[in-house]
């Protein structure tokens, strides 16, 4: 019985897959256990709340040029 090439190429795609998903797997076992131990723990706060309440001149001059794009997306 002779194997055609499409049985070869179907087999190496199997197992290259496969052995993809357990590289992926084990990486995230790995760094789960690991992880934290060397970065900081992320809580979702600001170091500095403060400074969000007022936008400096940057954000201003973006957000300025947002607008002026929208308003020439709607003509």
């Amino acid at each position: 019985m002779a194997i055609g090439p499409e049985s070869i190429l179907s087999a190496i795609l199997l197992l290259t897959s496969a052995y993809l998903i357990w590289v992926l797997l084990r990486h995230r076992q790995l760094s789960s256990f690991g992880g934290q131990s060397n970065e900081a723990i992320y809580d979702g706060r600001a170091r500095e709340p403060g400074t969000l309440l007022e936008p400096d001149d940057v954000a201003l001059e973006q957000m300025g040029r947002l607008l002026d794009w929208g308003a020439e997306q709607e003509e």
